[in-house]
């Protein structure tokens, strides 16, 4: 009987998440929603290097590649309930050194800025999937 309710409960919960996955921003929200003033691009390597200041070993080693700020959405993940972050998204290539003193080799994140603020960041892991930072 116990085994029973636990795989229910587990059917259950899966449902959820997936029920979670299917819904998300309508493509005419995603058009009529506000983005914001785009930063310029020194505010923005400026805010992304200081985040990355606070999370690296080795802030000072780190080499940097910005991609210039576009106009653009992130979706947030089915615990969010797939929210739409709309703003201007810069891409950036990260590589700097670990604790053993060698280099990672170069790690992509996306920042999304909205009306001059750093609101979202988003890890690009290599299999391709987004995670998110903050």
């Amino acid at each position: 009987m116990l085994s029973l309710f636990r795989s229910a409960c587990i059917i259950a919960v899966a449902a959820l998440l997936l029920s979670g996955c299917a819904s998300g921003p309508t493509q005419q929200e995603i058009s009529s929603a506000y983005y914001g003033s785009a930063p310029s691009q020194s505010q923005a390597e400026s805010e992304i290097k200081g985040y990355f200041g606070r999370v690296l070993k080795d802030p000072y080693s780190a080499q940097y590649q910005f991609s210039q700020p576009r106009q653009g959405y992130m979706i947030g993940n089915a615990f969010e309930g797939r929210k739409l972050y709309t703003g201007f998204i810069i891409f950036v290539d990260v590589n700097a050194r670990n604790s053993f003193g060698g280099y990672t080799g170069n790690k992509s994140y996306q920042f999304l800025f909205k009306d001059g603020r750093m609101i979202r960041g988003l890890e690009v892991l290599p299999q391709g999937t987004l995670s998110t930072l903050f």
